[in-house]
């Protein structure tokens, strides 16, 4: 299978102990394994979700925000067509699925599901 390198621009926050957070711009870089271009850009959304879930929520906006940057395979660059992909979990999400894990994995299953629908 071809592998694929999603990079991801997170718009969140850091902590540095305490319980205190600041706002942090940041970009990670995923590696991902997918059968052809279409299933590596419904894989880097589902990672785009997870990021947005583990992540802290910036304070200044109360959210996490993913943003899928590009995509790379080993034969070049994805075409994502002008698409712009933004995936987000606000404050209270975190704070719920934290109360309850089950709540993160529902949260998965209803992303997956919801790509699974996408052509």
């Amino acid at each position: 299978m071809p592998k694929y390198t999603a990079h991801f621009n997170v718009d969140g926050a850091v902590s540095h102990g305490f319980g205190l957070k600041e706002p942090s711009v940041y970009d990670e870089d995923v590696e991902l394994t997918a059968e052809d271009d279409s299933r590596a850009y419904k894989t880097a959304i589902y990672k785009a979700a997870k990021i947005a879930v583990d992540g802290l929520s910036n304070p200044d906006t109360g959210n996490t925000k993913v943003t899928i940057s590009g995509i790379e395979s080993e034969l070049g660059t994805i075409n994502l067509d002008g698409k712009t992909v933004r995936v987000s979990c606000d404050e209270f999400s975190h704070l719920r699925m934290i109360m309850d894990p089950k709540l993160v994995t529902k949260f998965k299953k209803g992303i997956k599901e919801r790509l699974a629908s996408v052509a």
